[in-house]
């Protein structure tokens, strides 16, 4: 079995009404997630002549994920409820309004991502497989990631 290498590092961002949030960046074989996926969705926009932009998301706020867990099987944010782990939030800066998400499955020694799907899109990410990444280098990513870091100003805004 060929494995993926994720590589995660907080990302300052902003958005048309807030600047400087932190997000969590997740990097696979060298390349944001988002590349991963414009390919697939620019070819979904072109047979269904819709409009929509490909490969457009933000890195889920740090704030909105609250640490590990919700790359580790317990999501802090779920777009259809089903178990669904939202991966990328859309550039509006609402992680809710057309994400990118995933199933995350936790195993012995491997962690994998799979049936990726778009809020308010019905596209199809089979193309884009699945990625399955060695489960203690993925842990230990996270575990780089200082979770109180969100952007936000003490007090808010």
């Amino acid at each position: 079995m060929n494995l993926n290498r994720l590589d995660v590092h907080l990302e300052s961002y902003d958005t048309s009404s807030v600047s400087g949030l932190k997000g969590v960046a997740l990097i696979i074989d060298g390349l944001p997630l988002a590349e991963h996926v414009r390919e697939i969705e620019a070819a979904e926009i072109r047979a269904k002549k819709t409009d929509g932009s490909a490969g457009s998301y933000l890195p889920m706020a740090v704030a909105n994920v609250k640490g590990p867990k919700h790359f580790l099987g317990a999501p802090e944010a779920s777009f259809f409820g089903d178990g669904d782990t939202v991966l990328l939030g859309c550039t509006c800066g609402e992680w809710d309004c057309g994400p990118l998400t995933a199933r995350i499955e936790v195993r012995n020694d491997v962690v994998e991502w799979h049936d990726f799907r778009r809020g308010f899109r019905d596209w199809n990410y089979e193309p884009l497989g699945r990625f399955i990444f060695d489960r203690s280098a993925y842990q230990k990513q996270f575990e780089t990631i200082d979770w109180s870091d969100t952007g936000i100003p003490p007090g808010g805004w």
